[in-house]
């Protein structure tokens, strides 16, 4: 399975991507805990935001899917946004055909983003003076020093590769060696083992020492070395996935002219979701094959996998991008995942104390019972013992004669000595053995100074501590095992969460939701104006002659069009149209209840006032007959559309968002600001949907939300609609 990328596979990648790079400009670099880092570009020509992730050691390539960000960067990722934020990337590079690739930021000279993508390889932030100004790694070495204020130096590099030496120089230095073609194919062209192994694949030789080739076999194996040069110089490239699926050598052998290979490519396609020869793009892999099938993906057909389905593919970014994020587990469940466990162990832990603290208890309660109860039963015995002892220590008896008269008393049988076992004057203890009637024998000591009743009191109230200790510690355990069931429960939902975390597939923005807008219920697109450069901007550049123009009748409003409407819109979406100019108006914030709205045709707007008057940026006449829609609610819908691959935020007029949505809520001016009234929609909505389906709105930034917020609101009506909804997309 691929590891991460090699030097060919770079080349490739650079080759695919390099005209949607260089030009680009940087608006922002999220570092993500599992180091990875997403360069936020803006392509000129190109809509929306683009994501080139980095992984240091491994891989970068544009990515599709979409990543939860730390709201707070680290010390590093700040340190590149302080460098690198709002700078154009004029060039990127390989050095050489080594997993060193370099990106030239800002003007000239310009600072120098450097990745290492081989192991213990770094990202490196160069200054245009060429010294290093941060690493994700600091590390010194014989041959470089990787840290603050050091000239950047690359790896160690082979002095040549296949791209600087010519097929008259690589002819002459592998005839001038000796040992096998392949290791010297790998150390003289730097390709990697891997495509050596592949060129002797493709000349069809096996790899032994060079001079046992035959001289037509060399032939060949320079041959195979050139159209391999010349493809890698011209960049023609082919890139494939090659799935762990075989195609029968038997079979293969019988298929001469590739008719059979092509129908059994095409039965496995079937067999993974398809029936064409060639996946495009990422949204199609998915249901062709899973990431666990993939065995490799290379720029090239791979002759070392010909027994291998081998599928084309449109992009090797795409491929590489479902590939590798496949394969990245969620770092917040991960987080919370060791929290749990921590928290389970520690409670394990303790748990496991407290029920021996508990037996403990326990243990000690039934024996002071037993032993209380025991000297009651052997009163009379113990009481006189006890006597005994104390008449000699007050006659001043030496304890040896004390301890020899008792010893003879209990060989000749006197009741009180029989149960005797030992005396320790210096504690004033007194040792007896008593057994209950189970036979169970106790030793139990005593101290002579105090009489049975005290001693057996003592022992019933050591009994009675130990009692409560043991509820006291019964009580602990249940409140513990109840910790553990949270916990347990905790580890199962983010089991749960787990397998549906995996990536989401990035939405791609549509042109219009540059703006405010939204989809009437007859199915025509209304956009609005976010200040006074979009409102101008719309008019310009957005209004045809077969639109309407909306105002609200207020004074601080948006400019709204309504596409197509002259010919097609009917009453429901003109309506429509008008509240949804109402809603981001002044009316919003001043909490009006319902207020009006106009329309007109596009020739009766003009940017050109009164001779004598003056317009502000953003502001248009109108000229001629406005039409009025009157009395409309100041109410705006959020709505929730769920998708297969995730689900989207909509917002405008409360009737045509509702009827487009999954989950609808609808708001009037309130109190509560646009940031928290964005969490409580998102909030709504996940408690309302299934764990996969809350995987794909935790992709979704509550600015999503705030975008179609008026202003401060509150929350009217919650609606879940699902498969009811009116309009199908």
């Amino acid at each position: 399975m691929k590891a991460g990328l090699s030097g060919v596979d770079i080349r490739a990648w650079i080759e695919e991507k390099r005209e949607e790079i260089e030009g680009s400009w940087i608006t922002n670099i999220y570092q993500l805990p599992n180091r990875i880092f997403l360069l936020k570009i803006r392509i000129p020509g190109v809509s929306g935001s683009h994501f080139l992730l980095l992984e240091p050691e491994k891989r970068m390539h544009f990515t599709n899917y979409a990543r939860p960000v730390p709201k707070t960067p680290p010390n590093f990722c700040t340190t590149l946004r302080k460098h690198l934020r709002d700078k154009r990337i004029n060039a990127i590079k390989q050095l050489g055909l080594d997993r060193v690739v370099e990106l030239q930021i800002g003007p000239e000279p310009s600072y120098r983003l450097i990745i290492e993508l081989m192991p213990r390889g770094a990202l490196i932030l160069v200054s245009p003076e060429g010294k290093i100004i941060a690493s994700t790694s600091y590390k010194r070495m014989k041959d470089r020093d990787i840290h603050p204020g050091k000239r950047y130096s690359p790896p160690p590099s082979a002095s040549s590769d296949i791209l600087t030496l010519s097929m008259d120089e690589i002819r002459e230095k592998l005839e001038s060696e000796t040992g096998k073609i392949g290791i010297l194919l790998n150390r003289l062209l730097n390709v990697g083992p891997q495509w050596s192994k592949e060129l002797l694949a493709r000349a069809g030789v096996q790899n032994k020492p060079l001079k046992e080739l035959e001289p037509q076999m060399f032939q060949r194996v320079l041959q195979v070395v050139e159209q391999f040069k010349h493809d890698l110089e011209v960049g023609s490239f082919s890139p494939v996935v090659i799935l762990d699926k075989s195609i029968s050598q038997e079979e293969s052998r019988q298929d001469t002219d590739g008719e059979l290979a092509s129908e059994l490519l095409e039965e496995t396609l079937d067999d993974v979701g398809g029936d064409e020869k060639t996946v495009d793009g990422v949204y199609e892999f998915g249901a062709r094959f899973s990431p666990e099938d993939i065995l490799e993906i290379a720029p090239f057909q791979m002759t070392l996998y010909s027994d291998l389905v081998q599928i084309n593919v449109d992009s090797f970014n795409d491929a590489l991008d479902y590939f590798f994020s496949a394969q990245e587990e969620d770092y917040e469940i991960e987080e919370e995942a060791e929290i749990v466990i921590a928290k389970k162990v520690g409670l394990e832990k303790r748990l496991e104390e407290q029920q021996k603290h508990l037996e403990t208890q326990k243990l000690l309660a039934r024996e002071a019972k037993i032993k209380a109860d025991l000297l009651y039963q052997y009163f009379n015995d113990v009481n006189e013992l006890l006597h005994a002892i104390r008449t000699a220590s007050e006659k001043k008896i030496p304890w040896e004669t004390v301890i020899e008269k008792l010893e003879e008393a209990k060989k000749k049988g006197n009741k009180s000595a029989q149960i005797f076992s030992k005396l320790l004057p210096g504690e004033a203890t007194v040792v007896v053995e008593l057994t209950a009637d189970s036979g169970e024998r106790y030793e139990i000591p005593l101290d002579f100074r105090k009489t049975v009743a005290e001693l057996a009191d003592i022992m019933y109230a050591q009994a009675k501590r130990a009692e409560k200790k043991a509820i006291g510690a019964a009580a602990a355990i249940e409140e513990t095992m109840r910790k553990l069931e949270v916990e347990r429960q905790k580890g199962e939902s983010l089991e749960a969460k787990a397998v549906h975390s995996k990536l989401l597939i990035r939405r791609k923005k549509k042109w219009y939701e540059k703006f405010r807008w939204f989809f009437t219920t007859e199915g025509l697109l209304a956009i609005g104006g976010l200040d006074a450069s979009t409102n101008e901007r719309i008019i310009k550049r957005y209004l045809d002659s077969s639109d309407l123009y909306f105002h609200a009748d207020i004074h601080g409003a948006p400019s709204v069009v309504l596409k197509g409407g002259k010919e097609n819109a009917e009453e429901d979406s003109i309506r429509q149209a008008a509240q949804f100019a109402i809603i981001y108006s002044s009316a919003w914030k001043a909490g009006i209840g319902a207020a009006d709205a106009y329309y007109v045709l596009p020739d009766q707007v003009s940017f050109t006032p009164p001779s004598g008057q003056y317009l502000a940026k953003g502001a248009v006449m109108i000229y001629g007959e406005k039409k009025f829609v009157r009395h409309l609610p100041v109410r705006v819908g959020i709505g929730l559309i769920i998708k297969e691959q995730w689900v989207e935020i909509i917002g405008g007029p409360p009737e045509a968002i509702k009827a487009r949505s999954d989950i609808y809520v609808e708001l009037s001016p309130g109190d509560s600001p646009p940031g928290s009234i964005a969490k409580q929609i998102l909030g709504i909505f996940s408690k309302k949907l299934n764990p996969e389906d809350q995987a794909k709105l935790k992709a979704v930034n509550p600015n999503e939300v705030i975008r179609f917020l008026p202003g401060s609101a509150r929350v009217e009506k919650v609606e879940e609609i699902g498969k009811n909804k009116k309009i199908k997309d």
